[in-house]
């Protein structure tokens, strides 16, 4: 779990209404950029689609997927997106929808959850937003987390 000063940590970083178009890296809980991100297209306030992009280098040896989500609200989270995504269930079976707050800025908070059966879902990973588009060439990504699922099984 994150702490309650990153939950509330918030820096520069525009919030697009309907047809707008965000950028955003994955970094881990303290900021560093993992080399995956992606792209949200948000159709309308409530229904978004999204490109996931992973920058050249990455380990996760994919160039992306997509997917669709709606926001909601609750009262501990705030308002977010749920947002799913096609690259790990097209690989390995393993579906994984990502969780990122309606205000999309850099330090925002993203998570991610994941299901290998259909009956039980857990938490998978999380970490901060960071601006722009993913150019980490390193060797980790949001995808870490489920080729450890996959070894495991």
């Amino acid at each position: 779990m994150l702490s309650v000063a990153a939950l509330i940590a918030t820096t520069a970083g525009a919030h697009a209404k309907g047809g707008g178009l965000t950028q955003f890296t994955f970094g881990t809980a303290n900021g560093a950029p993992l080399c995956d991100g992606g792209t949200v297209h948000k159709t309308s306030k409530s229904l978004w689609a999204w490109t996931h992009y992973y920058a050249r280098g990455c380990s996760y040896n994919y160039n992306g997927g997509f997917g669709i989500g709606l926001t909601g609200k609750d009262k501990l989270a705030g308002r977010f997106a749920v947002l799913s995504d096609d690259t790990y269930a097209r690989q390995s079976g393993i579906a994984v929808i990502y969780v990122l707050p309606e205000n999309m800025k850099a330090g925002g908070i993203w998570t991610s959850y994941y299901t290998e059966n259909g009956t039980t879902a857990s938490e998978l990973s999380s970490g901060v937003l960071i601006a722009g588009l993913p150019t980490h060439p390193g060797h980790h990504s949001t995808g870490e987390a489920v080729r450890n699922l996959i070894r495991k099984n």
